[in-house]
């Protein structure tokens, strides 16, 4: 079972839009709305380094700073705990495959010690290419035990971008969304 951590594990997509909207706004000005944010965030033909490209560098430092002092108050998607901890009692194995860093992804398995029990971890470090790019999938395929065929691999992400980097290599691909 693999599972993305921003919008699958942690409840951080709005602490992340919230970050990047001040930061929009110190920055150059500029009000980003939700649904703007989304058609950026989660695209796979777009970036808000493509589409503020002169700007980019200072937004994306500020909402950086600005997400690590909230990281502190995400919160877990509701029922996740649950449905891991079901898991490791049914001796399944749990692999995480995140765009975020191995340093963030720390701080979050500080907080929800539980995650740390997982047999795989893939963070933005690890790689060289971010979603919608599949090289993280291509990893944690490399890691897996040989006796593990991908068909018995099922993937949960949040967004399109995760979803087309995940099922681009792997057969068995959930996208776990809401109209939120």
């Amino acid at each position: 079972y693999v599972f993305d951590l921003d919008g699958v594990i942690i409840n951080s997509e709005p602490i992340h839009y919230h970050c990047y909207k001040k930061a929009f706004e110190k920055c150059i000005d500029y009000k980003l709305e939700w649904n703007e944010y989304c058609q950026i965030h989660h695209s796979i033909d777009t970036t808000f380094g493509l589409k503020f490209p002169l700007d980019h560098e200072a937004i994306y430092s500020m909402k950086n700073k600005l997400y690590k002092d909230e990281i502190i108050n995400i919160t877990l998607i509701e029922g996740f705990q649950d449905l891991f901890n079901l898991l490791i009692k049914n001796g399944k194995r749990i692999c995480i495959v995140t765009d975020a860093t191995y340093e963030t992804f720390n701080i979050i398995s500080e907080k929800y010690r539980f995650l740390k029990k997982s047999n795989i971890i893939i963070t933005r470090d690890n790689t060289q290419k971010r979603k919608p790019d599949s090289e993280c999938y291509l990893n944690l395929l490399s890691k897996l035990p040989s006796d593990i065929e991908n068909n018995d691999v099922i993937v949960f992400e949040d967004s399109y971008k995760g979803w087309t980097a995940a099922s681009r290599v792997i057969y068995n691909c959930i996208l776990v969304n809401n109209k939120e």
